[in-house]
């Protein structure tokens, strides 16, 4: 984990920018990005750097309870806010820690 990026981030977790609310025009590209991504209830999603769970909370909607997410991020600060924001959510599980040292183990054998 790059501990000096974790720092950074870290230190922007109160910043007003990472609790603001996506601006109309933000909100109209993403929802256009969930769709032509496909991303519907029921969706499989891997999330790295989550942040506040700004992004997170959006696709939590729209996967649905029978979506799972797994969202990460290397930066405490910023996977409290996301814990805060997402602490209803059934179908997210919040990982402290980098996307690359995430892997599945599922249908593998061993």
């Amino acid at each position: 984990m790059n501990r000096e990026k974790a720092s950074f981030f870290d230190t922007q977790a109160d910043q007003d920018w990472a609790d603001a609310e996506y601006t109309p025009e933000e909100t109209a590209k993403i929802e256009r990005l969930i769709r032509e991504a496909g991303i519907r209830t029921g969706t499989s999603i891997i999330e790295p750097g989550c942040g506040t769970g700004r992004l997170t909370k959006i696709l939590s909607d729209t996967i649905g309870d029978e979506g799972r997410l797994i969202a990460f991020d290397i930066s405490a600060g910023m996977i409290e806010k996301c814990h805060k924001r997402l602490e209803h959510a059934g179908n997210v599980e919040i990982c402290f820690g980098a996307t690359e040292k995430f892997f599945c183990l599922k249908n593998r054998r061993l």
